[in-house]
């Protein structure tokens, strides 16, 4: 064994009971918590952005087309054909979505619309969402809509109303204060059956409703038009692989959107309050590693006879130089196991059993989310060993200095 690292392990497990002992333990749990810490908040906040994909991936798309150049935009079979032959790529919906007003038994209230195609019912993204009647858009010839349940709170929807049914009004594209466009009517108005009720998360719930893409295409005259391209890509496949395949068959007229960029503000916000954690977090590492340099320094101050002794016998300055890097690095790698253990522990359990609720009852889940990431601990484990590093170098300085001068004052 290395006489550094052996003399560095008997400073640290000395079973001597001193001031110096006490410091060697509290620096050690200083870093135990601070793993501990780190890792536990961290993986609250990747399962918060897990629970936001969750939510959304069943109302969103993974990757989103839309037009560059305007909100709606004529069909291209011959790109939808070659975006849908892409290796990946499940499935393909059309899809309007824009501004409408509903109305029922006389209230009214401002909604958004989104009408798909078949291929969108095939994709099963709103079927555990259902709380109320089926997930019908279209059966035979007849539309339906299936509403949020904020929509059908504000209007007093009864599903199983025989005599009244859902209208939906839009602006005419046709209409216009000039002369020749006042004379035409204001506003498109159909009405529909609605078949169920979908919760999501309360911002969708509140205001959206989901029809036929054939019926939607009729309230707002917009034949062979769409807003936007939906797919469904396979689980085992790279997004952004498939994001960059669809932009070179789509060019630069088309913007292609994953999940996380149709709602960029919301992932911004939160992987800013991320990092904003990590660093305070990363700082209460660094106050707690001032227990390392403590320490170290007090074993310089205080071994300095014992080190004189060992340079006397040949031991060189560099060996003992490392007997507080390696000090270090027990406490470091000690603090590192355990504490990472530890936090790791508790997230199991966290998802487990629930130990930390969220305290609101109108909560989308009752208990706070974790998941956790190898690459957060390996960042962790990085800054924890950097910061060790560090804090020793100065008290193997102080060590030599002390060792020089019992020498000369020997001599």
């Amino acid at each position: 064994m290395n006489l550094s690292l052996f003399i560095a392990k008997r400073y640290f497990f000395s079973k001597k009971k001193s001031f110096i002992n006490f410091l060697s333990i509290t620096a050690f749990i200083g870093v135990m918590i601070g793993t501990s810490s780190l890792i536990i908040v961290l993986s609250v906040f990747n399962g918060l952005e897990d629970l936001l994909k969750s939510l959304y991936i069943n109302f969103n798309p993974e990757i989103k087309i839309v037009s560059n150049n305007s909100k709606y935009f004529i069909q291209n079979n011959d790109q939808i054909n070659n975006i849908n032959n892409i290796e990946g790529v499940d499935f393909v919906s059309k899809v309007i979505e824009d501004r409408a007003i509903a109305s029922y038994n006389g209230v009214e209230i401002p909604v958004y619309i989104k009408g798909a195609d078949s291929s969108f019912s095939f994709q099963n993204r709103l079927n555990k969402n259902i709380v109320e009647g089926d997930f019908i858009l279209k059966k035979n010839s007849s539309s339906y809509a299936v509403v949020g349940r904020g929509v059908k709170y504000k209007i007093s929807l009864n599903l199983n109303d025989n005599f009244n049914n859902l209208i939906l009004y839009s602006v005419s594209p046709n209409f216009s204060f000039i002369p020749s466009g006042i004379q035409k009517k204001p506003f498109n108005q159909m009405s529909i059956i609605p078949s169920g009720v979908f919760a999501i998360e309360q911002q969708i719930d509140n205001n959206f409703i989901i029809s036929s893409l054939a019926f939607v295409e009729k309230l707002f005259e917009k034949k062979n038009k769409i807003t936007a391209l939906e797919l469904k890509i396979n689980e085992k496949k790279d997004v952004y692989k498939i994001k960059s395949d669809i932009k070179n068959i789509v060019g630069d007229d088309y913007n292609v959107l994953t999940i996380e960029e149709q709602h960029s503000d919301l992932y911004k916000i939160l992987k800013t309050e991320k990092l904003i954690v990590f660093i305070i977090f990363s700082f209460i590492l660094i106050i707690s590693s001032f227990n390392i340099f403590f320490l170290l320094s007090m074993h310089a101050i205080d071994k300095k006879r014992d080190l004189s002794i060992l340079l006397s016998l040949g031991l060189t300055e560099k060996s003992i130089k490392k007997i507080f890097y390696f000090e270090s690095m027990i406490i470091s790698i000690l603090g590192i196991i355990i504490g990472g253990a530890l936090g790791v522990l508790l997230c199991v359990l966290q998802n487990e059993y629930g130990l930390v609720s969220l305290g609101m009852e109108t909560a989308i889940i009752k208990y706070y989310p974790v998941k956790v990431k190898l690459s957060d601990i390996l960042i962790i484990v990085s800054i924890v060993f950097f910061i060790s590093i560090i804090a020793s170098i100065k008290p193997s300085l102080i060590a030599i200095q002390k060792i020089n001068l019992n020498l000369l004052n020997n001599k």
